[in-house]
């Protein structure tokens, strides 16, 4: 990375949007700009040399959603078919939504909706019923 103190302005901000995703006309003074550059290159920096366990996730989840491909990946919405065993299935907005309306344990959901978009099918089960579950093919 080029020395701060050595770029121009225009780069600054260049690598400023690059890095935030903001876009920035001009700072208010140029020490305000290093030191905006600085900071934004910090949070971009790997995050296992910086931080340990949940903090390191969670800043690096945060700087995935700056990735366009991620985010829209991500913002997508499926819908599942989920039913009672022998029951017919009913189709659902998520699977959360279907946790709920079946009264499963929502603290198990998000694992289980990540094995059942790897895939496609799966059926999840408590002590006493078996829950098949689909995700809905768009049309």
């Amino acid at each position: 990375m080029k020395d701060v103190e050595k770029m121009t302005m225009s780069q600054i901000i260049e690598e400023f949007a690059k890095l935030t995703g903001k876009t920035v006309m001009k700072f208010a003074t140029r020490g305000a700009a290093e030191r905006r550059l600085l900071k934004a290159r910090e949070e971009v920096q790997p995050v296992e040399a910086k931080a340990h366990g949940s903090i390191a996730r969670i800043k690096k989840l945060k700087m995935s959603w700056r990735d366009p491909e991620v985010a829209a990946a991500r913002s997508v919405k499926q819908r599942v078919m989920a039913a009672l065993e022998d029951e017919p299935m009913v189709e659902y907005k998520s699977v959360t939504a279907a946790f709920v309306a079946l009264g499963l344990p929502l603290s198990r959901h998000i694992k289980f909706r990540g094995e059942l978009k790897k895939k496609g099918k799966l059926a999840f089960k408590t002590s006493d019923a078996t829950y098949p579950f689909a995700i809905v093919k768009k049309k």
